[in-house]
């Protein structure tokens, strides 16, 4: 009953976006066109200003929120608060919230003869949305990397209903934890307290804080050695010197977990960290500080697995 609840309300609201980003800033008006993609306007800036960011956990996160209470710190743009997505409901009626959900985009291929449609892959994505009427108004959009075997899980799913129970219960995020968080909110308040978007497939590099880069440490998660083939869906590892054999610099594996609880330390203020996000076909590839500040951004449609050409451009930027 609780999920009909939920399902029920989110359905209420007719979701309207597009993009593929990791990290997508801007407000998004229709699925036809893409306006205001990488910018937000002044309206819409005070409405999140004014508005406390919901940002909605499931019974799967439960034994983590001490973590999740201290990474929504590090969003100081507007009040920020957590809350059981069970909960949704009560936020119906009310005013001066906005919301931050877990959410779908089902990716499928038609049958050159027969027309019929078999879903192939699923992206998932934290979405931020305001509530206009009955409709959503996208603020900005977060892409997860979904774990591999939960991908599979999810397509299998017979409807949104499932899928979104699913999310909220069990499934496994590799960028969707309290130090992760902590970190894309600070990028994101930042850049809504400077009254900038940041627009999807938006490369980015910023001169002045890589160059400190070549004389540290890169920290990078174990999952990024994990590469899935695309056709037969066989997984297997690459190793550290394959992965990095074009990038002369030092670096360091470190477990996911590990890497989290780096990224959530107050003290750690000046370690390097490489991100990657697998959503669907898209590929991103990031450098941050753990001051949240963005150092380096490349992204890649129909592109699949980290590879050593990702940290060949990385290390291109630093000569």
């Amino acid at each position: 009953m609780r999920f009909k609840i939920i399902y029920c309300l989110s359905l209420l609201f007719a979701l309207s976006f597009t993009g593929f980003a990791q990290i997508n800033i801007g407000t998004i008006k229709n699925t036809t066109k893409r306006t205001g993609n990488g910018e937000i306007k002044t309206p819409d800036l005070k409405k999140v200003k004014r508005a406390t960011l919901v940002i909605f956990y499931g019974d799967k996160d439960s034994a983590h929120l001490a973590g999740f209470t201290e990474a929504i710190k590090s969003w100081t743009f507007s009040p920020i608060i957590l809350d059981d997505i069970a909960n949704l409901p009560k936020y119906d009626r009310k005013r001066g919230f906005s919301f931050a959900t877990l959410d779908i985009q089902t990716v499928t291929q038609v049958h050159p003869s027969l027309g019929t449609k078999t879903e192939s892959d699923i992206k998932v994505f934290l979405h931020f949305w305001l509530k206009k009427g009955k409709e959503k108004k996208t603020f900005a959009r977060l892409d997860l990397f979904t774990s591999h075997e939960d991908v599979e899980v999810l397509i299998k799913l017979k409807n949104r209903k499932e899928k979104i129970n699913y999310l909220y219960s069990k499934s496994t995020a590799y960028n969707w934890s309290p130090g992760f968080l902590k970190l894309y909110l600070q990028f994101m308040s930042d850049q809504l307290s400077a009254g900038q978007g940041f627009a999807h497939k938006e490369d980015y590099e910023n001169p002045d804080l890589l160059i400190d880069l070549s004389n540290n440490i890169l920290f990078y998660p174990d999952y990024a050695l994990t590469t899935k083939d695309k056709l037969s869906k066989e997984l297997t590892d690459q190793t550290e010197e394959e992965l990095f054999d074009k990038y002369p610099y030092d670096h360091e594996l470190m477990l996911t977990e590990d890497l989290d609880a780096l990224l959530l330390d107050p003290e750690a203020g000046g370690d390097y960290v490489l991100l990657y996000v697998q959503c669907g076909d898209d590929k991103y590839y990031s450098v941050y500080n753990t001051n949240g500040q963005l150092l380096f951004q490349k992204y890649e449609v129909n592109s699949y697995n980290l590879d050593k050409g990702d940290l060949k451009k990385i290390a291109k930027e630093l000569d």
